[in-house]
């Protein structure tokens, strides 16, 4: 249901259209349901998370620690994916309102989640889609969990868009062991080294926002 009309326009889903489809992955076992609806609309995720069983993700592009702090006050999601290169403008911003939400998360966890119930057991998973370094930033991020309440962390690998493409700055790689797992760097900083041969190469700005192009797209996003 998340529209990404970068690419082409593609229709919003309706809480009703959502609801109906999240009820026919119910008998299919589906582990979740990812932005069904507009990231911005928190009272109607909330509604569509009490209304089925399926776990709702989302979290992706929500950019500020007042949604996040929103969204779990209402009950919004299961599963909740911050990408700290996204969220309250930097890395910085980003890492701080993304350790707050797991520990929030697992506050709320020990308070009162039931790991038998689903729907009582909240989820940290952090979304990345940018670069190796916006990958290797929230893999740490997943380090602040318990290593027994880790959970899946998205792994950019479709296509091209592989750690051959977005790591191919970082001379570390990043792929699964045989057993899924990926290691979390231990070495200073973040673990990992730029191969500025690499980035004198190929590195290019691909995208200049202004306040006039960034406020453009805020408004046909939200209104």
């Amino acid at each position: 249901g998340w529209p990404v009309s970068i690419i082409e326009e593609t229709p919003q889903w309706t809480p009703e259209f959502a609801l109906r489809f999240a009820r026919e992955l119910e008998r299919f076992g589906v582990y979740w349901l990812e932005e069904p609806l507009n990231r911005g609309r928190f009272e109607a995720l909330a509604e569509l998370r009490r209304s089925t069983s399926i776990r709702i993700a989302g979290g992706e592009l929500n950019s500020s620690w007042l949604e996040f702090d929103r969204m779990l006050e209402l009950g919004s999601l299961d599963v909740y994916q911050p990408d700290a290169v996204l969220i309250d403008g930097s890395y910085q911003g980003g890492i701080s309102a993304s350790a707050w939400i797991a520990g929030e998360i697992a506050r709320r966890n020990a308070a009162g989640g039931d790991k038998a119930d689903p729907k009582s057991h909240l989820r940290f998973s952090p979304h990345t889609w940018t670069t190796g370094l916006g990958f290797v930033t929230n893999l740490h991020l997943v380090g602040l969990v318990p290593e027994q309440e880790r959970h899946l962390l998205e792994f950019p690998n479709e296509g091209p868009w592989n750690p051959n493409s977005w790591g191919r700055y970082l001379r570390q790689r990043f792929w699964p062991d045989s057993s899924g797992k990926i290691r979390i760097p231990e070495e200073p900083g973040l673990g990992v080294d730029i191969d500025w041969d690499v980035v004198a190469r190929f590195g290019k700005r691909v995208y200049h926002g202004t306040p006039a192009t960034v406020g453009y797209k805020v408004l046909m996003d939200r209104g």
